[in-house]
């Protein structure tokens, strides 16, 4: 998955809610412009975590990122075997097996988590984290809105 994604994670930081990859002068920056934000008045701040974040995604939802990532690539950014790359994962997400340690030894069909081995894990969950994060946000609207 790495090898497909390579330019698209590089690249999240453009994303607006997404700060990662960045170091030196550039985070620095980032954490200062957080700071400011928890001074605003009338501005709440949060943090969500989840005990086991990599557990929350679905093996269909990781194939439909990698389905989406195939949809959109562009020519002039990927190669062929990137492409080919992609489409592999968008098909192991759907066929995968695992052979737990205290089990049997036979393999096991999955169909939810993402494994911390697997490279490709930060883009996976800062895509999922935003998303949730969204989705979270519009809710807490929607109840309030009627609150000024």
């Amino acid at each position: 998955m790495k090898y497909g994604i390579n330019y698209l994670e590089r690249n999240l930081s453009h994303v607006d809610g997404i700060q990662i990859g960045r170091t030196g002068r550039l985070e620095l920056l980032d954490v200062a412009s957080r700071l400011r934000q928890t001074k605003l008045k009338g501005r709440v701040m949060s943090m969500i975590d989840y005990a086991d974040f990599n557990i929350q995604h679905s093996l269909e939802l990781q194939s439909k990122v990698s389905s989406a990532i195939k949809k959109c690539v562009h020519s002039n950014w990927t190669q062929p075997d990137q492409l080919k790359a992609v489409e592999w994962c968008e098909q192991a997400f759907q066929n995968s097996h695992c052979i737990f340690l205290l089990d049997s030894g036979v393999p096991t069909e999955i169909h939810q988590g993402l494994f911390s081995g697997m490279l490709g894990t930060d883009f996976v969950n800062t895509l999922f984290n935003l998303a949730y994060f969204n989705v979270a946000t519009a809710e807490v609207k929607d109840m309030y809105r009627h609150i000024s």
